[in-house]
């Protein structure tokens, strides 16, 4: 598995462990090697998965939300589609995510 595979494996994984959803079979089955098709799957599982808590009125961490907080979520994820925002079409990580990265690897 690549480095930017992993990556992706590794985000779809930790969306869906901060969630009370099973983990999508398409992203156990799709780890050995990058198959286009398995990686739109899981994105649009992930984007089930984003969806779903952005539509909740409760977060399990920071607990009940404010109705600007609702609207900013919706406003963020809707214009993709709940698609994450850290990965791009090809799931692989997009720009965002790389100077994210690059932001706390350079962090003191």
């Amino acid at each position: 598995m690549g480095p930017k595979k992993g990556v992706v494996v590794a985000l779809a994984l930790s969306l869906v462990a901060c969630s009370d959803a099973p983990i999508p079979t398409t992203t156990t089955a799709s780890i050995g090697s990058w198959d286009p098709a398995a990686t739109q799957a899981v994105l649009a599982e992930v984007a089930t998965g984003v969806r779903a808590h952005r539509v909740s009125d409760a977060d399990p961490v920071f607990g009940q939300r404010t109705r600007a907080e609702r609207a900013e979520l919706a406003a963020l994820y809707q214009t993709g589609g709940d698609s994450p925002l850290w990965i791009d079409t090809t799931g692989r990580p997009s720009r965002q995510a790389h100077e994210a990265i690059a932001l706390l690897r350079d962090a003191r």
